[in-house]
């Protein structure tokens, strides 16, 4: 499992340094959708 969690971690780092978007670890005690928001609002994707 732990293989599988590495594999994942690096292949979404690699496709954050390739589009030039930031790393950003959302943990348990986030709202991942209302984050997702204020990620979009700020980088002008949504308004």
């Amino acid at each position: 499992m732990l293989e599988q969690a590495a594999r994942l971690k690096t292949h979404a780092l690699d496709w954050c340094t390739r589009t030039g978007r930031p790393y950003e670890y959302l943990g348990n005690v986030v709202r991942k959708e209302e984050t997702a928001r204020k990620i979009a609002e700020r980088d002008g994707i949504i308004g």
